[in-house]
């Protein structure tokens, strides 16, 4: 039986070569083969170099594969879903993941392995035929491996055959000249390279490749299509009654009408809720039905709270991004770890072969450059260019002809007006080659800067310890909390000695830890120390307390259990916000609160209290970059709320990775827009009441509060009266932390060593620092603590002073590197 065409929607016209444009033509059975469910026909376009249609009506199966479709089986529905689709999964190309976020610099292995080659190897490897690669040692063909690029690219004869066994490394000079001319124009003199004769190129892979599908890294792969994992069983006895499809335009609709035959609650993710629905077919039974939507979608059903969701994945971006960062972690852990030990390593390397006098057995490269100019690079000063006048007569004479001739060479006919060379530079540099054997092809793997390794290049100076300027009128230090007497003692000593004129000190209602403090404080008092109290207000009181959970549902203090384990700065930072808890704004005890600031302002030697924290990790002015891999603000009611409020999972509104920034959609954007603003709305108002009973209850010491990214460093300011925000809202461009201080003085920086990476803290890869942990460090803090960084008097910038925080790290750990850096 032909069944009339029923279309449930057509609102404009469908694309020509739509599935929608044909859909009045598919013939289809209801009586035999039950309802007929399509979702989003207009976007299911036609393949490529196909005959045209007959006549008449279509069938079914025919007509979808056209549009890279299938029928599927969902009950007594037959649903149109598509061939493919893409899931989530966790990530399976590691070395690929690995490879696209590695941030090693060739040049390190490539020194280290120069320096490592014994007298031997140095003579094979700069004669003609090279240096065997299986005469390497293992730690030299590791170091080999790091140098490498992923692919090979070798210029051959025919008929060369690519075998690694047999490949050979072969090191030479190259030399390049610059004439500047008197009209100001820089003219490269001719390399004298003579050309290769190889006809043929190959490419090798040495490593698995790096996909540029960033998706695919992450784990969103393209499958077959097939039904994915869902929260609800669409079997289940709740999903028995019929529900109408006539009328139901979108899927969102449909999903509504589910709902109410069945008393769940049902919503649809933005991104799939405005999709047109298709039918043939009067009604159905409503498990079925859901099961069609979710085929045709290619999505699943959420839980969330109560409620259940129609999304694309099961896991959401949030948790997709717990699980990658994990796997970054994972992944990118032994590089961080090689890395930091490899640039010391190579600077040192690279003056031993300095030293050595490398460079001078090195031979020069197959150029036909004249021995004057190869003269004038080896002996060319170091400073840069050099007046022409101050070469010899014989070699201006050459590099004039040279230069005249390559003008001439490259100018417009008609001829090219006498120039005078001002001055020249001469470079060299190495490089490194895969040879094969017998001559059938060669691959450039490398090049080096010669300079570098000259032999009357200067060595650095050695970096003294830090000096902070007589003027800068505070020196704190924040720290944890002395365990032992013998800890306090060897506090109190290193502080005196380096005239630190104030600790810091990170507490969370405890007892015993009040306790300690109080002692603290005491004799910080007598050694002429003032000591303040840094709190968290959103910590917790009571173990009853609602905390702040991410979308695993972990609070901080989980999550850093069962993640936070190695000694990288972002776990490092989780463990030290981990015991203060992060409660729920609206579980803010602010009676409770300031009760206990009370308490510990009125300790004799307490002379302040500076307030921290003001966020959880992750949440709107709390952002940490990468450093935020557990992300807070998903207490299981407020995302229920959220969701029934907008329809979308607030957990869908955190980018999985960093590269779904790129492409978000303006819808997206302005959802996240609407959770950022509630995040904030709600701290505000916990917060501002908090402000309120801090300054009514007139503590007998000054009240500061930092700004800044957690973990990064910041500024401190003094705490000012309250604004009262109007209507409960706070504008989302607001930016609290401004309304919370007196003005926007600084008055003490806060430098925090977890923002201290010597990878990206602009150190020369030469410089002595590098070749020492203590002097790398005293080379940062010089840089963060120099007075072009502290703006004078008057400047909204300027500051009175400064905290340095190692409050992460056990109390002997900082006390050792604070000695190293600042003691003589």
């Amino acid at each position: 039986m032909l069944v009339p065409f029923c279309l449930m929607v057509a609102q404009q016209a469908a694309p020509p070569q739509s599935l929608a444009a044909q859909w009045e033509r598919l013939y289809w059975s209801v009586e035999a083969r039950g309802p007929l469910i399509a979702v989003g026909t207009d976007t299911l376009l036609e393949q490529p170099s196909l005959p045209e249609l007959p006549a008449g009506p279509l069938n079914a199966a025919d007509l979808v594969a056209r549009y890279d479709a299938t029928l599927a089986r969902c009950g007594g529905v037959t649903a149109v879903a598509t061939r493919t689709m893409r899931l989530y999964d966790p990530p399976r190309n590691p070395t690929a993941l690995a490879e696209k976020l590695r941030d090693i610099n060739p040049e390190a292995y490539w020194v280290l392995l120069l320096a490592s080659l014994s007298t031997g190897q140095w003579q094979e490897l700069t004669s003609e035929a090279g240096l065997a690669l299986r005469t390497l040692s293992p730690r030299q063909s590791h170091w080999l491996e790091g140098a490498l690029p992923a692919n090979l690219s070798f210029r051959t004869h025919p008929g060369a055959t690519l075998d690694r066994r047999t490949f050979r490394l072969h090191l030479h000079r190259q030399l390049e000249i610059h004439v500047l001319g008197s009209d100001g124009k820089d003219t490269a003199l001719p390399s004298g390279l003579a050309p290769e004769s190889f006809e043929t190129s190959q490419s090798l892979a040495l490593q698995e490749a790096a996909t540029s599908d960033d998706d695919q890294l992450l784990g969103k792969v393209r499958v077959p299509g097939r039904e994915k994992a869902s929260a609800l069983d669409p079997a289940q006895p709740t999903l028995q009654p019929l529900v109408v499809l006539e009328g139901a335009t979108t899927v969102g609709a449909l999903l509504t009408r589910i709902g109410r035959a069945t008393g769940l609650e049902l919503y649809a993710d933005p991104s799939v809720a405005g999709r047109t629905v298709w039918s043939r077919g009067r009604s159905a039974r409503a498990g079925d039905v859901l099961q069609a939507l979710c085929r045709g979608v290619n999505g699943c059903l959420r839980q969330v709270g109560p409620a259940y969701l129609l999304v694309e994945d099961l896991p959401s971006a949030a948790e997709r991004r717990e699980r990658a960062n994990a796997e970054y972690q994972r992944v990118l852990a032994p590089q961080e770890q090689e890395t930091g030990q490899l640039s010391p390593l190579a600077a040192g390397a690279r003056r031993r072969l300095s030293r050595e006098r490398a460079l001078e057995r090195i031979p020069r490269g197959p150029q036909d450059a004249p021995a004057a100019l190869w003269e004038l690079a080896e002996h060319f000063d170091t400073e840069g260019r050099v007046p022409f006048s101050r070469l010899t007569p014989g070699l201006q004479a050459e590099v004039r002809a040279l230069h005249d001739r390559q003008r001439a060479a490259t100018a417009l006919e008609g001829g090219v007006e006498p120039v005078a060379p001002v001055a020249a530079t001469a470079q060299q540099s190495l490089v490194l080659e895969l040879r094969l054997p017998e001559g059938q092809g060669v691959a450039t793997v490398g090049e080096l800067d010669a300079e570098a390794l000259r032999p009357d290049s200067a060595e650095p100076e050695p970096v003294g310890p830090v000096v902070v300027p007589e003027t800068v009128a505070t020196r704190a230090w924040q720290l944890a909390l002395p365990e032992t007497p013998q800890e306090q003692d060897a506090l109190f000593a290193l502080a005196k000695r380096l005239k630190v004129t104030q600790l810091r000190i990170a507490l969370w209602p405890d007892p015993a830890r009040e306790t300690r403090f109080a002692a603290l404080a005491a004799a910080a008092k007598a050694q002429k120390l003032g000591v303040v109290a840094v709190l968290c207000p959103l910590q917790a009181f009571d173990p009853s307390t609602p905390r702040e959970r991410n979308a695993l549902g972990l609070t901080l203090a989980e999550w850093t259990a069962r993640f936070a384990t190695d000694n990288t700065p972002s776990c490092r930072l989780a463990r030290s916000l981990a015991p203060w808890g992060f409660v729920v704004p609206e579980a803010l005890d602010t009676s409770r609160f300031v009760a206990f600031a009370a308490r510990l302002s009125a300790l004799p030697g307490v002379v302040g209290i500076g307030l921290d924290g003001l966020s959880a990790p992750g949440t709107p002015d709390a952002e940490v970059g990468d450093w935020a891999l557990w992300i807070g603000g998903f207490a299981p009611e407020r995302r229920l709320a959220f969701l029934r409020a907008h329809q979308a999972d607030p957990a869908d509104l955190i980018p999985a990775s960093p590269f779904d920034l790129e492409s978000e959609t303006t819808e997206h954007r302005e959802r996240r827009a609407l959770w950022e603003a509630e995040l904030r709305t709600r701290r505000a108002l916990a917060l501002t009441a908090l402000q309120k009973a801090l300054l009514g209850a007139k503590l007998p010491v000054p009240l500061s509060v930092r700004l800044g990214d957690l973990g990064k460093g910041g500024s401190w300011h003094a705490l000012r009266a309250p604004i009262v925000l109007k209507n409960a809202v706070l504008d989302p461009k607001d930016d609290l932390a401004l309304r919370l201080v007196a003005n926007i003085h600084v008055g003490l920086l806060h430098v925090s060593l977890l923002a201290y990476d010597a990878r990206v803290s602009g150190l020369a890869t030469d410089d002595a620092a590098l070749n020492d942990p203590d002097a790398q460090l005293r080379s940062w803090l010089d840089i963060e603590l120099q007075p072009a960084t502290r703006p004078t008097p008057g400047h909204p910038d300027h500051w009175d002073g400064f905290v340095l925080d190692l409050a992460d790290r056990p109390l002997a750990d900082a006390l050792n590197l604070l000695e190293k850096a600042f003691a003589d």
